[in-house]
């Protein structure tokens, strides 16, 4: 496996050296013959407490049998052979527990439901060969949060040691992140942003996405199998059965639920029984079970083990060396990036700045992603949240974690923010003709190369998605979003509503949702 960054302007060398290693690091567990392209920028308009979270491509409504038999043949391991075997008898469709429906909304009693389509992260897909697995555009998109010293933390860069008692290590994070983009995720997380408030800010634990704070779930149109995974085709309840509810006690299996080989968290709906945490990781296990957990201590480093290994394994990646070097791969990424460059590593160590040349702006492009994705429901909400696996963290110092919401619109994060003007009352973009409609999308793998700017009036994004994630109609609970930076760029309205994994940091723990 071959990962290939592209950098967003203000990405530091050192985080580009994390990255570089981190995608190292994951290219040695993982030996298929495919590349994945991950876009990586740093933010400062994620909401506090989030140290970084992952947007993937996605394959939607692929053939339930087609990845079967695509699985079937990628088997390279015994655990591929087992999970293989345990495959049940249908081949055409699976059935799961799934939350029950009511006039309400989304209940917690569960029933059993089928479907014949997964979906597959691209870089997934890529590793089963449903996809071309040189394909050239975007698998998946990272952003990092630039804004940690507000909260009287910092970033750890080095893999000399632990962290600093009150630093988030970096590297853990961007290995994490990577994972979320190779597939790693469930669709018990619904298409909408997830996100796990800073601790004592904000009494709204019903974890909805509507717009009218009724405390009850949005409906996903897609129907509850919809956005099932190749993760969750692992993912069992104690009665043996495939299981994508919310709350529970599901586990990893790889032999159709009769052995538990780790637990799930289960979700972040806690009127559901979920325990406050993406269903997209393992339970929180203080670190025990592995770098997909959905948190991490202050100070300290995660590994990547072999229960990671594994679960990455069944899902379609070939397994290699398990032993690697850290500050070997550290010293490889510090070499690639200065030939690069055409300098020595001395010389870019002494001249970081000389990182800012390697950096693109690829809104475009992170645009083209989401729009070819499917999934991801543009609509308004008064959280702003959608797909995204975030990882979070709380604070010991809540006061330091409070939204600076002086420049923020009080009831649209649109509407007077540089560079976006939204017309009323249906909030769409200016800039569309007479007829409404916008230019077509941009072709994948366009590079605008002119640094981040505001969106444009003109903006050839789809205005439709844009205006929904734009104009939330209610922003009450702001003290969960950081408004301190004017002129959003296109990426920055894009991105918060579709993020997976974040961090929280809080009491000296970093609860990462990543």
């Amino acid at each position: 496996m071959n990962i290939v960054f592209t950098y967003g302007p203000g990405t530091t060398l050192e985080q580009m050296v994390a990255f570089e290693t981190a995608g190292r690091l994951w290219s040695t567990y993982f030996t298929d013959d495919a590349t994945v392209n991950i876009y990586v920028e740093p933010s400062s308009t994620l909401p506090t407490g989030v140290a970084g979270g992952a947007l993937m491509g996605i394959e939607a409504d692929q053939s339930y049998s087609t990845w079967r038999t695509q699985l079937a043949a990628d088997r390279k391991s015994a655990d591929d052979q087992t999970v293989h075997q345990n495959l049940p008898s249908n081949t055409n469709s699976f059935t799961a527990w799934v939350n029950q429906i009511g006039p309400d909304g989304m209940t917690s009693n569960k029933l059993e439901q089928s479907s014949n389509t997964l979906n597959l992260s691209r870089a997934n897909a890529k590793a089963l060969g449903m996809r071309n697995p040189q394909d050239g555009g975007l698998d998946g998109y990272i952003l990092m949060n630039d804004q940690l010293t507000s909260l009287g933390l910092s970033w750890n860069y080095d893999l000399n040691g632990a962290p600093p008692a009150n630093s988030v290590d970096f590297f853990s994070v961007a290995v994490h992140e990577i994972g979320h983009v190779l597939g790693f995720y469930s669709g018990v997380d619904p298409s909408g942003w997830q996100l796990t408030p800073i601790a004592g800010f904000g009494d709204d634990d019903d974890d909805d996405d509507d717009d009218d704070g009724s405390g009850t779930a949005e409906l996903d149109p897609r129907g509850p199998l919809k956005n099932a995974t190749s993760l969750d085709m692992m993912r069992f309840s104690n009665e043996g059965k495939l299981d994508l509810v919310v709350g529970g006690s599901p586990f990893f299996s790889i032999n159709g639920g009769i052995t538990k080989n780790a637990d799930f968290a289960t979700g972040v709906d806690r009127s559901l029984g979920g325990d406050g945490y993406q269903a997209s990781h393992w339970k929180s296990s203080g670190g025990g079970l592995g770098i997909m957990e959905p948190d991490i201590d202050l100070g300290s480093r995660r590994n990547v083990t072999g229960l990671d290994r594994r679960g990455f394994d069944v899902i379609g990646w070939d397994p290699g060396t398990a032993s690697v070097d850290l500050l070997a791969l550290q010293t490889q990424a510090k070499q690639f990036l200065a030939q690069r460059l055409g300098v020595t590593v001395a010389q870019l160590e002494a001249n970081p700045a000389l990182a800012q040349q390697l950096t693109l702006d690829r809104s475009q492009d992170v645009a083209f992603m989401v729009e070819q994705s499917q999934i991801y429901e543009w609509r308004r909400s008064r959280r702003a949240r959608s797909s995204g696996w975030w990882h979070e963290f709380n604070t010991a110092n809540p006061a330091a974690a409070t939204a600076d919401t002086a420049n923020a619109p009080a009831n649209n994060l649109a509407t007077g923010w540089t560079g976006i003007a939204v017309t009323e009352p249906d909030g769409l973009i200016n800039g569309l003709n007479s007829s409404g409609s916008q230019p077509p999308l941009p072709q994948q793998g366009s590079l605008e190369t002119s640094g981040v700017t505001p969106l444009p009036l003109n903006s050839p994004l789809n205005s439709d998605l844009l205006s929904s994630a734009l104009t939330s109609s209610n922003l009450s609970d702001a003290t969960s979003l950081s408004f301190g930076q004017k002129g959003l760029t296109a990426i920055e309205a894009l991105a918060p509503n579709y993020l997976i994994g974040s961090e929280l940091i809080g009491s000296g723990v970093l609860s990462s949702a990543f």
